[in-house]
């Protein structure tokens, strides 16, 4: 069963196309198991390669603002999920500001937990991979 992923950008087209990003660009798509041990916050070494993408893009667009939004599965309560969404996405704009490479004030870190499931939350681990992501959102004026 695949799901459609149209409505997301990925990294490498965005990086392959020079025209700058907008808000009307769909959000980036990363999913947290390539970037997160499951219900962890710390980012795994293979993470690094994306996240250098991403600061690659962010740095080419530097009229644009980044809001890195987590998302969970359906597994463990509301509370747990937020704050570890919560913590995916600060442990990812920790990194991306670690090179000092970027402004902090154009990236923003929000958690949302069991929000907005792009596969059904009755699934199980495995199926719910894509429900654990972090969206990178575009906003430019």
């Amino acid at each position: 069963e695949t799901v459609s992923l149209g409505n997301y950008s990925q990294l490498e087209q965005l990086l392959d196309q020079n025209s700058p990003l907008t808000s009307k660009t769909a959000p980036i798509l990363l999913p947290t198991d390539l970037l997160f041990e499951y219900n962890a916050d710390q980012l795994k070494p293979d993470a690094e390669k994306s996240l250098e993408k991403l600061e690659l893009l962010i740095q080419r667009n530097p009229k644009a603002q980044f809001t890195i939004e987590g998302f969970t599965d359906s597994f463990g309560s509301d509370e747990y999920n937020l704050d570890l969404s919560q913590r995916r996405a600060e442990s990812i704009k920790k990194w991306l500001l670690s090179h000092q490479l970027i402004d902090g004030s154009k990236i923003q870190a929000r958690g949302f937990g069991k929000k907005n499931f792009i596969v059904p939350s009755s699934g199980s681990i495995e199926q719910q991979r894509l429900n654990r992501r972090v969206e990178i959102v575009i906003h430019q004026n």
